[in-house]
């Protein structure tokens, strides 16, 4: 499974585009978009939930996978909108099969918000 993990939401990912040849060939690819959960922070193996999507994808296909995780840790949910805006992302998007995305947390528990409002209705 050949991955790549991108460092910061507004630099322009490297990756390279999946060919026809690699199409032709029934291979899979999927695009993971988020933050820490995508990128699979906190599980000892560091694939988190999307590795345990693309093993099962796998075992029922029957065909390889190619994975491009996009996720970063502490990612908010206006930091993937930007980290979408850009021209390679949206390449790779769309060539992709299947796009696995999970974003909120962060945006919960980094701003605040949620805990002032509990605090005022408590």
């Amino acid at each position: 499974m050949a991955e790549y993990y991108a460092g910061k939401p507004d630099k322009i990912s490297t990756a390279k585009p999946v060919s026809t040849a690699e199409k032709n060939a029934k291979e899979l690819t999927v695009v993971a978009l988020g933050d820490s959960l995508t990128r699979g922070t906190g599980d000892e193996t560091g694939k988190g939930y999307v590795g345990d999507v693309i093993d099962e994808i796998k075992k029922k296909t029957k065909k390889p996978v190619r994975l491009l995780n996009l996720g970063i840790n502490g990612q908010r949910s206006d930091q993937l909108r930007a980290q979408v805006g850009q021209i390679e992302v949206q390449r790779q998007i769309q060539k992709a099969d299947i796009v696995l995305m999970t974003i909120g947390g962060n945006d919960l528990f980094r701003g605040g918000r949620a805990w002032q409002i509990t605090a005022v209705t408590s």
